[in-house]
């Protein structure tokens, strides 16, 4: 829960909010009937958080939650419950393109890795994942359920589904 007024303080000393998304899918609707709508606002925000220039990496806390990244990615563009109910304002949700950030060059910032993480280029790492479909081009509804076609880990395949 973070007030507007506390914004500009967490990005001046670097702070690194982890906000899972996947918390949205299966602890939502407890934490939307227990809380105010005025607190509700502050709670577990996203947009506000990349505005503010603050790293917001892409996790899940398993296996207290789902460790889908591609759950994660759904939840931080729709901000829906496992009920459906809209969390907090609509104006926290995030884009794909941002989501997507979030679960690559975000997470590898806020984990010290930058430099060799989270991007597909030459001198980086080559841990990737092939999907079945294009992310940018999903209903945001439906990223959860894309299918895995392969995964690469050091450049080796250690999963695929071709």
């Amino acid at each position: 829960m973070l007030r507007p007024d506390q914004l500009q303080r967490i990005a001046q000393l670097g702070v690194v909010p982890t906000t899972q998304s996947v918390f949205f899918d299966n602890m939502g609707d407890g934490i939307i009937g227990a809380l105010t709508p005025e607190r509700l606002q502050f709670t577990y925000r996203g947009k506000s958080l990349l505005d503010a220039g603050i790293i917001l990496p892409g996790s899940s806390d398993a296996p207290c939650a789902s460790e889908s990244a591609l759950l994660g990615i759904e939840k931080f563009v729709t901000r829906t419950t496992g009920e459906g109910q809209l969390f907090g304002p609509r104006k926290e949700c995030l884009s794909v393109r941002e989501a997507l950030e979030c679960y690559t060059t975000g997470s590898a910032a806020a984990t010290g890795f930058a430099s060799t993480k989270g991007r597909l280029a030459r001198g980086y790492l080559a841990d990737f994942v092939a999907l079945g479909v294009n992310l940018l081009d999903a209903e945001p509804e439906t990223i959860s359920q894309t299918p895995v076609r392969a995964t690469v880990l050091g450049g080796k395949f250690t999963y695929q589904n071709l």
